[in-house]
């Protein structure tokens, strides 16, 4: 990953959604569990604009002009900061919203993500039963099932 970020001032890694979870772009083209910053002038700005904007508003409403929690905000980052990166890396952020366009095979040395190596899961909606067992969802189309992890 910090290969491929090379010099880039901010990281920011896609939804990567297919046809099947196109419906949840409304949810934003970047996802927050990912993001990463250099330590420079326009990094630190962008951290402390994210901070003001999320302290002004964030709320799990779906808004007409993006705003969703914190990643809503994220969709301007391209446009409004030099030198903005966006991952393309498949073994970053794999999640139920991207997995089914990617080719998995467990090797000797980890996971492989369409040849390259998985840096981390994004699990996302994970629930405990009274058995202590860890659930997460599954998408199904617009509905989606918990399903044992």
């Amino acid at each position: 990953m910090f290969e491929e970020l090379g010099s880039a001032t901010i990281g920011l890694s896609p939804h990567r959604f297919h046809d099947g979870t196109a419906y949840l772009a409304m949810y934003g083209l970047y996802n927050a569990g990912c993001i990463c910053w250099r330590s420079c002038a326009t990094a630190r700005e962008c951290v402390a604009d994210w901070q003001t904007d999320c302290l002004s508003w964030c709320s799990k409403e779906v808004q007409p002009d993006g705003r969703f929690m914190n990643q809503g905000y994220l969709n301007r980052w391209p446009e409004r900061y030099p030198g903005v990166h966006v991952i393309e890396h498949p073994g970053i952020n794999l999640a139920a919203w991207n997995v089914e366009t990617h080719v998995l095979k467990l090797e000797h040395d980890g996971i492989r993500v369409d040849c390259q190596p998985l840096i981390f899961y994004h699990f996302s909606s994970m629930r405990r039963d009274s058995d202590g067992r860890w659930y997460s969802y599954r998408l199904l189309g617009p509905q989606f099932e918990f399903a044992q992890a």
